[in-house]
């Protein structure tokens, strides 16, 4: 054979030989699906829609046509097909829970799962609107035992109240309800008695309210009983001549709510698993918070310049818990409290006195016995421990941002609190919602931003 013929069948069998050797070999003939696809060209995009029939995937069925060529999205401004349940509002063309009020025009209730309410599960109360029994948004009974009767079109006691302006009765709830207040309402009652009261076994929750005004001596803001359940969110109970909130029920959740100028405490519970979160306490005559023989929660809150040097047995705060039950008190600012002297181990701060408990992470400081701020116990008192918390620290050092009214307890930059509060903890926000870091936090209920975070 001559040689160049040797040659070229040499070369036809190492070609043939790469070829099986290597399966994603594509031959200029291969006529496979895979072979075929690479060269291929990309499909043509979908033609713009003109309307809904040409959108045709379940999770964009509405042809946006505003401002040129139509695309499928899955809602606009007129059409909300998907939008409901936990989604029920469109922005930028998707489907998103609500946020406000305002984003549920239908029944003005915004529900904390990003629903609207239902209207017809709502009652509605506003003192200027009509005396009768149907308490919908376009006539609104003027009081809340009325809309407290109204049922839905199913039979069932309508759910959620919605309250308006400033109404005046005396509220007794013995059922399961939410009651919402529109912005700036309020609850009071021109004649003795506690402005509301919690009965039974009812399970209430309570929003964006303001309870004031209670005129009876020791009359409170709101009463509970031994086998309720109450939550307040974002409330305000002032001004009562008691107790702000006096309660003996099963369980007390308070967040992000104020207690201010109660001539009592501004919390006050005998029993029940109670939970503070994110509050603020301050100028209540009788101490701030108080609370004895069941279980607590108390985190992120702000309690100052509660008690009197000359009357108060108690200034900022009293924890006395039922033996045995798990309690929590972490990341609070108690400053600035006051009681009187010469009654059995005085403290304006913390009273505390539970053999092992430990309460860390907090700022206890700057509290006085009749004015006086040196005393060895005007701080702390009992046997609870607080480590990592600034505790008889000078005011001067945890330089907070306002000292004076309108006092502001918040930590400026070169606080010794900040990065002080080293104690492991499993919080991670603090009273305003700001992150804490699980390296980096800081003392009491501030936590201060850091860049980047």
């Amino acid at each position: 054979m001559p040689r160049f013929t040797l040659i070229v069948a040499f070369a036809a069998l190492a070609v043939a030989a790469c070829e099986k050797r290597d399966p994603l070999f594509c031959g200029p003939n291969d006529m496979t699906e895979r072979c075929m696809s690479i060269d291929a060209a990309p499909p043509p995009p979908p033609p713009p829609c003109t309307d809904n029939t040409g959108c045709k995937t379940a999770a964009a069925p509405v042809c946006e046509t505003a401002g040129g060529e139509g695309v499928c999205v899955m809602c606009n401004a007129t059409d909300h097909a998907l939008c409901k349940d936990t989604t029920p509002i469109c922005t930028d063309h998707v489907c998103k829970a609500c946020g406000s009020a305002s984003d549920c025009p239908l029944s003005g209730i915004c529900l904390a799962s990003g629903a609207c309410a239902e209207e017809g599960d709502v009652a509605y109360v506003d003192p200027d609107g009509t005396d009768t029994s149907s308490c919908t948004k376009a006539l609104p009974c003027t009081k809340i035992a009325s809309a407290l009767a109204t049922m839905t079109t199913g039979g069932m006691p309508r759910p959620y109240l919605k309250l308006i302006g400033t109404i005046s009765e005396g509220v007794t709830i013995t059922r399961n309800v939410t009651v919402l207040g529109d912005p700036g309402a309020s609850l009071t009652r021109s004649n003795g008695g506690a402005i509301l009261a919690v009965s039974g076994s009812a399970v209430v929750e309570i929003d964006d309210l303001i309870i004031t005004g209670a005129k009876g001596n020791n009359d409170p803001g709101l009463l509970t009983s031994e086998t309720s359940a109450v939550t307040l969110k974002r409330v305000r109970i002032s001004e009562n001549k008691g107790h702000g909130i006096a309660c003996s029920g099963s369980a007390l959740t308070v967040s992000g709510s104020t207690f201010t100028a109660n001539e009592a405490t501004g919390i006050t519970c005998t029993r029940g698993n109670v939970t503070v979160t994110a509050s603020t306490f301050s100028k209540n005559t009788r101490g701030g918070l108080s609370l004895s023989g069941g279980s607590f929660d108390v985190t992120n809150n702000f309690i100052y310049d509660n008690g009197d040097k000359d009357g108060s047995d108690l200034g900022g705060v009293l924890v006395n818990p039922m033996g045995g039950s798990t309690n929590h008190f972490e990341f609070n600012t108690v400053v600035a409290n006051h009681v009187r002297d010469f009654i059995t181990a005085p403290t304006a701060g913390v009273i505390c006195d539970q053999t092992g408990f430990m309460a860390p992470n907090n700022i206890i400081s700057g509290n006085d016995i009749h004015d006086d701020l040196n005393r060895p116990n005007s701080n702390t008192a009992g046997k609870c421990m607080y480590p990592t918390s600034a505790v008889n620290t000078p005011l001067a050092d945890l330089m907070f941002v306002s000292l004076v009214d309108p006092r502001d307890y918040h930590l400026k930059s070169g606080s010794v609190a900040i990065g002080a509060a080293i104690t492991p903890t499993t919080l991670t926000t603090d009273f305003d919602g700001d992150p804490r870091t699980a390296a980096v936090n800081d003392q009491g209920a501030d936590q201060v931003k850091r860049p980047g975070i």
